[in-house]
């Protein structure tokens, strides 16, 4: 009874209406949802562009620090090249010192042991000749004693 009241063009017209809304409504609706998605999006790329940017930051950064490190390492076995260089020529000059010392204590030793031998000689040289001297001391002693006493033995008897 209430739908009979309305006119064709009135339900025409509501028909439209409600199909034009729906369109409206069907667009609204999409526009949202691709605004969300283009939102969406954006997002996602903000997100690898952030990505990106951190793990080339990060790379930088270990490629930074692997190049302190090597830097490091080599100022490193420089220096241990240089101390050691420094402890080789240290160890050949100590050696050079106790080999030269050592020389001269030989040297030393030798010319003590010459000297001796020399001083050794000159007394027994010394003791001979005196041995030798008393040698002669004592037959021209026994020689006198018994040259006279034959001469006293000689006389006598005359």
């Amino acid at each position: 009874m209430f739908i009979l009241c309305y006119d064709v063009s009135d339900v025409i017209y509501f028909e439209r209406f409600i199909f034009e809304r729906l369109i409206v409504d069907f667009c609204i609706i999409f526009g949202i949802f691709c605004i969300i998605i283009i939102i969406i999006i954006i997002i996602i790329i903000i997100i690898i562009i952030i990505i990106i940017i951190i793990i080339i930051i990060i790379i930088i950064i270990i490629i930074i620090i692997i190049i302190i490190i090597i830097i490091i390492i080599i100022i490193i076995i420089i220096i241990i090249i240089i101390i050691s260089s420094i402890i080789i020529i240290i160890i050949i000059i100590i050696i050079i010192i106790i080999i030269i010392i050592i020389i001269i204590i030989i040297i030393i030793i030798i010319i003590i042991i010459i000297f001796i031998i020399i001083i050794i000689i000159i007394i027994i040289i010394i003791i001979i000749i005196i041995i030798i001297i008393i040698i002669i001391i004592i037959t021209t002693t026994i020689i006198i004693i018994s040259s006279s006493s034959r001469k006293s033995i000689s006389s006598s008897s005359i």
